[in-house]
């Protein structure tokens, strides 16, 4: 009976420090869509502004980024069925980004972007890249603090559930 109740004290222990590995990895996850997401802007700001590509072609040729891939996917999907810009970009941002602030960047960046002439969507990148640029770095400082503070606190709760179940 006890070699039981130490058995499942030590697999709630486990998955405490599961759950906090998951978060902690979430956290990372967000950091690198903010790096891809930032890539993306760049590439898009550099063929405008040399090339004056189009929408679709800056979407077409940056689609690779892993993370940034559902969203530019399924932004592509909407134009060829007819949607508007910003009505296909923010279906794939609903669709893909689970986040609400992360959601709110993006989806502002869609209402204003393919409004105005090449210098003005040019400014209105970067200062979508600076916005993404301040948020990375908020999330950088947080993955340092809370990916081991979500480990601890995993590993605490479950410990602490293994000791009230014995």
């Amino acid at each position: 009976m006890f070699m039981l109740k130490f058995a499942g004290g030590l697999l709630l222990s486990v998955c405490g420090i599961l759950t906090g590995i998951y978060l902690g990895e979430k956290l990372k996850t967000r950091t690198l869509f903010y790096e891809q997401y930032i890539r993306f802007l760049t590439q898009a700001q550099t063929m405008i502004g040399y090339t004056a590509s189009s929408i679709r072609t800056v979407l077409e040729e940056t689609k690779e980024l892993p993370l940034m891939k559902p969203v530019i996917t399924d932004t592509l999907a909407g134009l060829d069925n007819g949607k508007s810009f910003e009505q296909a970009w923010k279906y794939a941002v609903v669709k893909n980004i689970h986040n609400n602030d992360d959601r709110k960047l993006l989806l502002y960046f869609g209402a204003v972007f393919g409004t105005s002439d090449i210098s003005g969507e040019l400014a209105k990148i970067s200062l979508q890249k600076e916005n993404s640029q301040r948020r990375l770095g908020e999330l950088k400082e947080d993955l340092k603090t809370k990916k081991r503070l979500y480990r601890t606190v995993g590993m605490f709760c479950g410990v602490l559930a293994a000791v009230v179940m014995l």
